[in-house]
């Protein structure tokens, strides 16, 4: 909604209520992974978990503003920030180092795992930990691991958000492009008693990516003549296909073809030009 109307968002998603278990959390994990694959192969799911921030969030003595502070400052990435805020509070040096920790840690799940150890210093922290490990075992034994990183500089408002939230970048756009995680607290102010997680993909900010490729008719042109190997032929549209990329087979250049590479495949083998 803006100062005089409303602008309409194109979204697709899912969502899962009720009794939300383990399964049902990584069930919508895989998906927001196997989605974003579709969308691009250049694509990557940053996940974090307010209930961690929390835990953490709750062992140090912060009012409510500050700890808001903090949390801006978590999303931003934005560590000075973080301990400029810790001394004009007066925190002990540990518990700077509990905040400081969280904000740094970064990088594929199954690596950052542990450094959360020295973090794991209540309840809320301990569960949440627990629900991180489950997460990535499943992700490697379903070989997805290396498309998700943990970044707790995901943060979503925490009067709605309990658990894990997510997004999902693909290259060639600065945005995310896929934003979910676990709402059950927007559940209880609905009066429903009922536990909730899920995604949505912006299909506007895709558009946005698809226009910019508008000024070429297909990403690679391959072209091939009668003497080419059928089989290297078809082996190397399915790779460019995996890829993501937009392929057209020829004998010839087409009048007025655009395109943004060209390749030509002969008896010899595959040459770019």
């Amino acid at each position: 909604k803006g100062s005089y109307g409303f602008r309409e968002i194109m979204q697709v998603g899912l969502e899962c209520l009720g009794d939300v278990d383990r399964y049902n959390l990584c069930e919508v994990i895989l998906l927001a992974v196997q989605s974003l694959k579709t969308i691009s192969t250049q694509s990557v799911l940053d996940i974090s978990h307010m209930g961690f921030v929390t835990g953490v969030l709750e062992a140090v003595p912060l009012q409510e503003n500050q700890k808001n502070r903090i949390l801006q400052c978590i999303g931003e990435k934005n560590l000075s920030g973080i301990q400029a805020i810790c001394r004009e509070e007066g925190l002990q040096e540990e518990q700077t180092g509990l905040l400081t920790g969280m904000a740094s840690a970064y990088g594929k799940l199954e690596s950052v795992l542990g450094m959360l150890q020295p973090l794991n210093i209540n309840n809320k922290t301990d569960m949440a930990l627990k629900e991180l490990e489950t997460i990535c075992h499943v992700l490697k034994k379903s070989g997805l691991s290396d498309w998700v990183q943990l970044d707790f500089s995901v943060v979503n408002d925490m009067a709605y958000y309990s658990g894990i939230v997510f997004r999902g970048y693909v290259n060639g756009i600065a945005s995310g492009i896929l934003s979910g995680g676990q709402y059950d607290k927007l559940m209880e102010k609905m009066g429903k008693s009922a536990g909730a997680i899920g995604f949505a993909v912006y299909l506007d900010l895709l558009r946005q990516q698809s226009s910019d490729d508008d000024d070429y008719d297909t990403d690679v042109l391959l072209l091939y003549d009668e003497q080419a190997d059928m089989a290297t032929l078809v082996e190397k549209v399915q790779e460019l296909i995996e890829q993501g990329l937009r392929v057209m087979t020829q004998k010839t250049v087409p009048d007025k073809i655009r395109y943004k590479k060209l390749y030509r495949v002969t008896k010899e083998g595959i040459k770019r030009d």
